[in-house]
């Protein structure tokens, strides 16, 4: 038997697959028993996940909540919600204020709404404040118009409670939750703050995960109400949604639900609540999506699979090397014929490469016809081209013709400046509606005629020369003259102008711009008054404030004097002479003070109908009376007048003044009318002064007189300007208190005169919802008498000193003096006093705030009250930061200097 050691070696390896495969087929199990295990412990991990990964997303929710308490919480507490029922407790009405408070309270609704969103979406569709009645006070605006036509809004009122709380408003098409807070004004239920959330923002911006393509089906609903735009998106049928409802908090549960398209899904279901609200998170995942798509049992079934197919493997492998025996020997064979096949294929190879040569040849010869035929085709095509190209570029040279005209007439025509287009003969062919709008006259009226009749008559030399200059190739600019309006009215206007020419440089028009330049001429006026006023105003300041210092002995010498002498002595009267003719002086000097605006404004809360009747009793008034019997004062006064902060003072003198001035203006006779009026501008008045928008007390005194001119209303509130009757109507300073009254309190001032009709003065004071204070009772000296405390008093006054020293050794303090800040800070260094006197204006030297800064330095906590004749400056409000007391406006009166000290040392 002859010996094959390839047949050996097959057998040998036929023994040996068996084997192998055996232990293959171990491994392979083992692998699959510990991948079962593992799989069953991630199932945990990946179940345990899920749920903690819920209670995130519900806490970040409930964190959201929260917030949502916060805004309402401070919705009602904002100012202008209060502010509202505080002006309807004054039996304010819709025309007078309360509408006003009604807009500031939709404005925080609207500013709450734009605050807070989503990126750019809202959080707040729809803010509301509901009255107890159950009507809307206060509305964003409804979210669905057919759904609010039938809603009872009493249903969301809780009177009883003050906690908020969270509603489901059930609507089907988008999903809304509301928060609500009762509001309590002075303890009483006065009406309930609403806010509508949509759901489906807050599953957007919280809940929601990846992109279109993430199967998770989540989403945030009130308890037991599943509604939702996402869920209503989730391709699950009506009679799967009950199972939801029966899954409790915390747990998950798998269901085979029911889609859209009736294909049952194996689903997760976890269902969390949101602390704090009555909100449930709900997360519907495929169960594959958690547990993988093949459970642990399919891997034991894959392992038995797997190990059959082994087996056949092997006995498939013994089979094949059998008949692997069988093919080689008829291999052998197939080999000698595959020669001679392979000599065959030679000899078709060489007639197959001599064919190919011959199809080359001819191919050649097809390549160069078809080679001439693409030459002649694109020059075609490239001529061709370039004529589209020119083409091309007409349309878009007119297309940029038509795009330039447009910008020039967009500009014509939104042009706030009048614009005229004249040809060469000075006919109109275009104005823009600005012109119009100035003028009067329509382009209709004017089209292709002069316009001579706008040009008044003493202007047309300076026209002509105008109209010469820019012939003459010249641009006109800033050109100031006036022109008629329609109505006969002349306007100063500011004109600049232009010869516009052809392609052949040929003029053959003019463009004209009129700019309407009387608000500009206003605001020049008022510009010129008040710098005027600044100027006189600064020269009364020092006037005044030398007078000052003269009058403080006249003023505060006799209370000292008439404690000394017996209240039978003969030197009383004279002595109550003086000093009320000190007094008198003082007044004109506060006056003088108050044009400068530099005197101590008192801001008390008045009325201004109290006002008027004190001066209507006052002997002021009468003597007037007496100067003039042919006048009559009527009043109109509004019962329910606002009050004013300012000085009762200065508003009666402004008032004495305004009534003196008319009646000055009638020396015939004739009629006087004071009234007052609550008045709201919503929108700023160009009067004598520009009013600003806001709430207003207005006095208006107005005549039947000779009326005033216009040269001397430009001058009337100058000081020292006056036309009245000298020794009867004061000092011409009158005017000009009225004029630092009403500046001094913030408030704005319009005059309307007409020559031989009379005139009119309407002021207009802030209002203030601040209550008038009582009148506090005259003090008795023994309530502010001292106990022997030590005060230093530094002013660089030589009078200011020995009469302040009078003063409070009087009252029983011990006194000692310095006359500069310097040598106040070096008496200091050596001594210690309980309170001290500080001047604030000294000069030269240390001023009594950096006086007080180097005692404090010394001794912390030093206490001391501020004095001067001047008013409140910044530098003695930061003196009153660092500690220092009261400021007493000289000159002193024993009461006024001995109530601050005594107030200051307690």
């Amino acid at each position: 038997m002859k010996f094959h050691p390839f047949r050996v070696l097959a057998e040998k390896r036929n023994l040996a697959v068996p084997a192998i495969g055996l232990v293959l087929l171990l491994y392979i199990s083992f692998l699959i028993i510990s991948n079962y295990l593992s799989q069953i412990d991630l199932q945990k991990n990946a179940l345990e996940n899920l749920r903690q990964d819920t209670e995130k997303l519900a806490m970040s929710v409930s964190y959201f909540c929260a917030e949502r308490k916060s805004d309402l919480e401070n919705l009602s507490e904002n100012r202008a919600v209060s502010v509202y029922f505080e002006n309807k407790a004054l039996g304010m009405s819709m025309e007078y204020g309360l509408k006003a408070s009604l807009n500031a309270i939709l404005n925080q609704f609207d500013r709450l709404m734009e605050e807070k969103k989503f990126g750019d979406k809202r959080i707040y569709p729809r803010v509301t404040f509901i009255r107890p009645d159950g009507e809307l006070l206060v509305d964003t605006g409804p979210i669905n118009h057919e759904q609010d036509q039938g809603r009872n809004w009493n249903e969301v009122l809780t009177p009883d409670s003050r906690e908020m709380t969270f509603i489901d408003v059930h609507n089907p098409q988008i999903p809304i939750m509301t928060v609500s807070t009762p509001y309590f004004f002075k303890g009483v239920f006065s009406g309930q703050i609403v806010a509508w959330i949509n759901l489906v923002e807050v599953y957007e911006h919280f809940v929601k995960k990846g992109g279109p393509e993430n199967k998770d089906i989540s989403f945030v609903c009130i308890k037991d109400h599943p509604h939702s735009a996402e869920f209503m998106r989730a391709k699950f049928s009506a009679p799967s949604l009950p199972k939801l409802m029966n899954v409790k908090m915390g747990n998950i549960r798998r269901f085979e639900m029911t889609d859209q398209a009736g294909i049952k899904r194996d689903m997760l279901i976890l269902r969390v609540s949101i602390k704090g609200t009555p909100l449930v998170l709900t997360r519907i995942i495929p169960a594959a999506e958690i547990l993988g798509r093949r459970s642990p049992f399919h891997l034991l079934v894959a392992m038995a699979v797997l190990s059959i197919a082994v087996l056949i493997g092997i006995m498939l492998f013994g089979r094949v090397s059998l008949n692997n025996l069988v093919l080689e020997t008829r291999f052998e064979e197939a080999s000698k014929q595959r020669q001679e096949i392979e000599e065959k294929n030679r000899q078709l190879e060489k007639e197959i490469s001599d064919r190919k040569k011959a199809e080359e040849a001819l191919q050649k010869a097809h390549d160069e016809l078809e080679r001439r035929v693409e030459e002649r085709t694109a020059k075609l095509a490239k001529a061709n081209e370039q004529l589209l190209r020119e083409i091309d570029e007409r349309k878009q040279m007119e297309g940029a013709l038509r795009e330039s005209e447009e910008k020039h007439r967009t500009f014509m025509e939104a042009n706030p400046d009048p614009v005229v287009v004249y040809d060469m003969e000075g006919n109109v062919t275009y104005f823009n509606p600005a012109f119009t709008l100035v003028f009067g006259w329509t382009l209709a009226e004017c089209l292709g005629k002069k316009m001579d009749i706008f040009v008044p008559e003493d202007t047309w030399p300076e026209t002509n020369r105008m109209i010469n200059k820019m012939l003459s190739g010249v641009n006109i600019s800033g050109f100031e003259t006036s022109r008629y309006t329609k109505e006969g009215n002349i306007i100063p206007v500011n004109i600049s102008g232009a010869v516009y020419k052809d392609k052949n440089d040929n003029p053959v028009g003019s463009i004209i711009n009129l700019r309407d330049i009387r608000n500009q001429k206003n605001l020049e006026a008022q510009l010129q008054r008040s710098q005027k006023m600044e100027a006189l105003g600064i020269l009364a300041g020092g006037v005044a404030h030398d007078l000052n210092n003269v009058l403080s002995g006249i003023v505060s010498y006799p209370d000292l004097l008439l404690m000394q002498i017996p209240q039978d002595s003969p030197l009383i009267k004279p002595i109550l002479t003086m000093q009320s003719s000190g007094e008198k002086a003082a007044e004109i000097v506060q006056d003088l003070l108050t044009l400068a605006r530099r005197g101590v404004v008192t801001e008390e809360v008045v009325n201004l109908n109290d006002i008027i009747f004190d001066y209507l009793k006052n002997p002021e008034y009468e003597k007037l009376k007496s100067y003039h019997p042919g006048i009559e004062v009527e009043t109109r006064l509004v019962s329910d007048l606002l009050n004013i902060s300012g000085s009762p003072v200065h508003l009666s003198k402004a008032l004495m003044n305004l009534v003196s001035n008319a009646a000055e203006a009638m020396p015939d006779g004739g009629k006087i009318f004071i009234s007052t009026e609550n008045r709201y501008i919503d929108s700023p008045i160009n009067g004598y002064d520009k009013i600003e928008e806001g709430d207003f007390v207005t006095l208006t005194v107005s005549d039947t007189g000779i009326g005033i001119s216009s040269e001397d209303l430009k001058r009337i509130f100058e000081p020292f300007y006056t036309k009245k009757i000298m020794g009867r109507s004061g000092t011409g300073l009158g005017m000009a208190v009225v004029w630092g009254t009403v500046k001094d309190n913030n408030g704005y001032i319009d005059v309307q005169s007409a020559q031989g009709k009379g005139t009119t003065f309407s002021l207009y004071f802030p209002a203030t919802r601040r209550k008038i204070s009582k009148e506090k009772a005259m003090l008795p000296i023994e309530s502010y008498m001292g106990k022997g405390e030590s005060i230093l008093v530094v002013d660089d006054v030589k009078e200011q000193r020995e009469i302040v020293f009078s003063l409070l050794t009087t009252l029983g303090y011990g006194v000692d003096i310095v006359s500069s800040g310097e040598e106040a800070v070096e008496y200091l260094k050596k001594h210690s006093a309980d309170l001290i006197v500080l001047d604030m204006i000294m000069d030269p030297g240390l001023d009594g705030f950096d006086t007080y800064k180097q005692i404090l330095e010394l001794h912390p906590g030093q206490k001391a009250i501020i004095a001067s004749g001047f008013s409140e400056t910044d530098r003695v409000k930061e003196a009153q930061r660092l500690g220092a007391g009261a400021y007493v406006k000289k000159p002193y009166t024993l009461e006024k200097i001995g109530m601050a000290v005594k107030a200051e040392l307690k």
